[in-house]
C-alpha cells in the first residue's frame, strides 16, 4: 500500500494517513493527491515518492519502444498534450495511455485523466534514450541491431566523454578543478540561471555562469553523469563516480533550493598518498598519535569541522597500521577513501545499517583495529569504549571545538570519566589553515589586531603577515596552499585533565588558538 510506503520512508505520519483514508469515503481522489491538498506533502515529494514506489524505470531496449510507438495509432491531440509537458507517447488503448519521461509528474497524470478520461502510465528513461524516442529520425545509427538498453551500463568515463554540450561543459569544469587542485565543485541554480564555482585553498571562486535556459538541462546532465536518480527531484541524494581519465573520485550530494537542485561535488585524488610525516602536523603530535596507536587497545579521537582533514589524518595513521597480519575494518557514512587491505563498510541509516548495529556485528568479526566514521550518540560512544576496553584499537571522530572539549563531549554523551580515563589514548582537534604567499604578503596592521581582540604574543606579532587581496603570479588572492594543524592531549594529559579541579585553565599541547587567530586575520583582511 502506498500509504505504508510513505510512513516507512518518513514522508508522512500514520496519523496523516488515517486522516486521508477517512476523507476518501467522500472523495474519489488518490491518497497522494489528498495529502498534497491537505499540506501533508508538497508536489515534489509526491512525485519523488511515487517514482520510488512504482519503480517505473524501464529496462528494455530502445528498439522495442520504437516499434510499439510505430504500431500504435496516436491522435494529434494526445501528441500535442504530451509534447507540451515534455513527455513522449509510446502507446494508447481505450484504458490507458503510456508515456516516456525523464521524471515522474503526478500533476501531468491528473490532467491527463481529466482531459482524456483514461489512466496514464509513465516509463522513466535516461536522457539519451529519451532523446532517441523523441526524435527517432535523428538517431537511427544508435538503434541499429536492437541492442541499445534504456538503462545505460556506460562507465563513468564514457558518460563524461559523450558529445553533448553539457557533458563537454562539465568535463571542462572537472578538468579545471583537478588541474587547479580544487577540493569541491558547486553547481548552484540561481535567479539568473546557474553558476559553477570551485573551492581552491578553502575559498570559493566563480568559474562560469550560464543563463536560465541552461539551468535544468545542465543539472539533469550532471546528475546523470554522477549516477544520481533523475526521477528523484527535491529529495536529497548522495552518489559516487570515478573518472580514471582525471584520476579523480567524486562524492556528490544534491539538495533542493528554491531555484532548483544544488549539487556539491567533493573531489578525491585517486593517486593521493596517505603519510603522517607529510601531513604538516607537528612532529610531537605525530609521535604522540603513533604512541597511542602502538597499543593493541584503546580509543583515538580526532575532532574538527567538516573539511578539516580528520578522515585524511586517520587514514594516514591506518596506512601505517595496515598489515596482512591485522584485521582492520571501517564503518563510514559514506566510505570516502578506498584503501587496499581494509574491510570498508558503508553506513546507510535509511536501510537500517547504523553505526551502532554495524559496530555490534563487527565485534563478532574478530577485528584488531576498527575505524568508526563518527561518534554521534551515547549508544555509539559506549560501543566504541566497549570495543576499546576489550582488546581492540578504535579510531574515530567527534564534533568538538578542541582537545579538551572532546573529553567534555564524551562526558555529555553519558560516558563516565573513569571509562574515558581508562581507555582514551589520544584526543586531538584539527584544523586546516590557509598559507599566506610570502612573495606578496604585507605587514600586519597592529590596530586591526587590537580591534579583533586577538590574543597574540608580541613575539608572534613580528612574524605575522597579511595576505594580499589581489595576489601575485605565484598565488591566488594571496593564498598558496593549506596545512593541517592540531592541538592534542596524550594519555597522561587526558588523565590529568579529568582530575584537574579547574579544567577550563588546563593547558593542551600545540594549542591551535594562535593559528585560529592567524586564519582570522587572513580571512577578514
Amino acid at each position: 500500500m502506498f500509504g505504508q510506503f510513505l510512513i516507512k520512508h518518513n514522508y508522512v505520519t500514520a496519523k496523516d494517513i488515517e486522516e486521508v483514508v477517512s476523507l476518501r469515503k467522500y472523495s474519489k481522489k488518490k491518497i497522494g493527491r489528498l495529502l498534497v491538498e491537505l499540506g501533508k506533502l508538497n508536489q515534489t515529494e509526491l512525485n519523488s515518492s511515487l517514482s520510488s514506489y512504482l519503480s517505473a524505470r524501464y529496462e528494455g531496449t530502445i528498439q522495442s519502444l520504437l516499434d510499439r510507438q510505430c504500431q500504435s495509432v496516436i491522435g494529434s491531440d494526445i501528441k500535442d498534450f504530451s509534447r507540451n509537458h515534455d513527455h513522449v507517447v509510446i502507446e494508447t488503448n481505450p484504458e490507458f495511455i503510456e508515456f516516456a519521461a525523464l521524471k515522474f509528474d503526478d500533476q501531468f497524470l491528473e490532467e491527463l485523466e481529466q482531459r482524456f478520461n483514461r489512466h496514464g502510465r509513465i516509463l522513466l528513461l535516461e536522457p539519451e534514450a529519451f532523446s532517441i524516442l523523441a526524435e527517432p529520425g535523428q538517431n537511427n545509427a544508435l538503434v541499429l541491431g536492437n541492442t541499445l538498453k534504456i538503462s545505460s551500463k556506460q562507465t563513468d568515463d564514457e558518460k563524461l566523454n559523450e558529445s553533448s554540450a553539457y557533458a563537454k561543459l562539465f568535463r571542462a569544469c572537472l578538468s579545471e578543478a583537478v588541474s587547479s587542485g580544487a577540493s569541491d565543485i558547486h553547481v548552484e541554480p540561481c535567479l539568473q540561471g546557474i553558476r559553477l564555482r570551485l573551492r581552491n585553498d578553502g575559498a570559493l571562486r566563480e568559474w562560469k555562469v550560464l543563463s536560465l535556459d541552461h539551468r535544468d538541462a545542465l543539472i539533469s546532465k550532471v546528475k546523470w553523469i554522477l549516477n544520481m536518480d533523475l526521477a528523484i527531484v527535491g529529495v536529497p541524494q548522495d552518489s559516487r563516480a570515478s573518472f580514471n581519465q582525471f584520476s579523480a573520485d567524486i562524492r556528490a550530494s544534491s539538495i533542493a533550493s528554491i531555484d532548483g537542485e544544488k549539487l556539491v561535488l567533493r573531489i578525491q585524488n585517486q593517486n593521493q598518498t596517505y603519510n603522517l610525516s607529510r601531513s604538516g602536523l607537528s612532529e610531537q603530535a605525530i609521535a604522540e598519535m603513533r604512541r597511542a596507536a602502538s597499543r593493541k587497545d584503546g580509543l583515538i579521537l580526532i575532532s574538527g569541522p567538516t573539511g578539516s582533514g580528520k578522515t585524511t589524518t586517520l587514514y594516514s595513521l591506518l596506512s601505517e597500521l595496515n598489515h596482512p597480519t591485522k584485521n582492520i575494518s571501517t564503518l563510514e557514512n559514506p566510505v570516502e577513501i578506498r584503501m587496499n587491505g581494509l574491510n570498508q563498510i558503508n553506513i546507510s541509516e535509511n536501510k537500517g545499517v547504523t553505526f551502532s548495529n554495524s559496530l555490534r556485528a563487527l565485534m563478532r568479526q574478530d577485528p584488531d583495529i576498527i575505524l568508526v566514521g563518527e561518534i554521534r550518540d551515547k549508544e555509539t560512544a559506549e560501543l566504541c569504549f566497549q570495543a576499546a576496553s576489550t582488546g581492540h584499537l578504535v579510531l574515530s571522530t567527534v564534533h568538538a571545538n578542541g582537545a579538551k572539549e572532546v573529553v567534555e563531549r564524551l562526558i555529555n554523551l553519558g560516558v563516565s570519566p573513569y571509562t574515558i580515563q581508562s581507555n582514551l589514548r589520544f584526543s586531538g582537534a584539527q584544523r586546516i589553515v590557509r598559507l599566506i604567499c610570502h612573495r606578496c604578503c604585507k605587514a600586519v596592521n597592529i590596530d586591526r589586531l587590537t580591534a579583533l581582540s586577538l590574543e597574540i604574543s608580541p613575539e608572534d606579532i613580528n612574524n605575522l603577515k597579511n595576505a594580499s587581496k589581489t595576489g601575485c603570479d605565484h598565488c591566488r588572492f594571496g593564498v598558496i596552499g593549506r596545512q593541517a594543524i592540531m592541538e592534542y592531549m596524550g594519555i597522561n594529559e587526558i588523565s590529568n585533565f579529568l582530575e584537574s579541579p579547574q579544567r577550563r585553565n588546563f593547558a593542551v599541547k600545540d594549542p591551535i588558538r594562535g593559528e585560529r587567530s592567524i586564519e582570522t586575520i587572513l580571512i577578514l583582511n
